[in-house]
């Protein structure tokens, strides 16, 4: 869709059809729900979208505009973060999502992703990624809301937590990835809170844990889904994160 400089306009979805995602040649009907995040391929300059509401990853042809559904997740997925490595790969924060109340019944199939190659979501949807890490019992992983992979080569994760079991796992996770899984370490923050600038990230208090939200499409509540926690890396290497619930911008350098 032309764009002219300092204008803005719509260039995916608008569609209001209650039965189709819409994937097709025209990107304007194209349906997205409670999308939450957005990243560009580092060379093809494709646009891939996290259409939370809808349970998918979606991409968008830099070329012709076409839209497709490259992952399509069950009742206890949502991914809500996509970001690229520097290899090009898609990388996909699943925060998971389960009904009900308390305890692990609420981490869904909490979950960080990786493309097994660059661009091959683009060409063979049909199990294109490798699970990097899986949240559960025993896992530091609770309802990942995005990931980024820093200068180092590791992984960093807003880890919002549960908010129905304390919101005691409000951190910033640190996944070393070794082949096609990783493992995670603590490195920002201890309990819920807000505490700890000026002195060292791991011994800081975040608060992560934003709030499911009602997705209301066409006048009716349809869908409760998980919200994007940002994470990114500075000019300089370091980390930034939006501590959601503490209305802040902060930086690990």
């Amino acid at each position: 869709i032309p764009v002219a400089p300092g204008n803005i306009a719509k260039i995916v979805g608008g569609s209001t059809d209650p039965n189709l995602p819409g994937d097709g040649a025209n990107p304007l009907g194209a349906k997205l729900v409670g999308a939450t995040d957005v990243a560009i391929h580092p060379t093809s300059g494709d646009i891939y979208i996290a259409d939370a509401g809808q349970k998918r990853i979606r991409r968008v042809d830099r070329n012709t505009g076409a839209v497709s559904t490259i992952w399509t997740g069950g009742a206890n997925d949502s991914v809500v973060g996509v970001s690229f490595d520097s290899t090009g790969r898609l990388l996909a924060a699943n925060a998971g999502f389960k009904t009900g109340t308390g305890g692990t019944a609420n981490l869904g199939n909490s979950s960080i992703l990786r493309e097994k190659a660059s661009g091959q979501c683009a060409t063979n949807a049909v199990n294109c990624f490798d699970t990097i890490l899986s949240g559960g019992t025993g896992s530091l992983l609770k309802n990942p809301r995005d990931v980024v992979e820093g200068r180092d080569g590791a992984l960093y994760v807003t880890n919002a937590g549960p908010s129905e079991v304390g919101k005691s796992d409000n951190k910033i996770l640190r996944i070393v990835v070794a082949g096609t899984t990783g493992t995670a370490s603590v490195y920002a923050g201890t309990i819920q809170g807000y505490s700890g600038d000026g002195g060292p990230a791991i011994n800081a208090q975040l608060n992560l844990a934003a709030d499911d939200f009602i997705i209301s499409t066409f006048g009716t509540p349809v869908l409760t889904s998980r919200v994007n926690v940002t994470i990114t890396i500075g000019l300089n290497g370091e980390i930034i994160f939006s501590d959601a619930n503490n209305n802040a911008i902060r930086r690990i350098r």
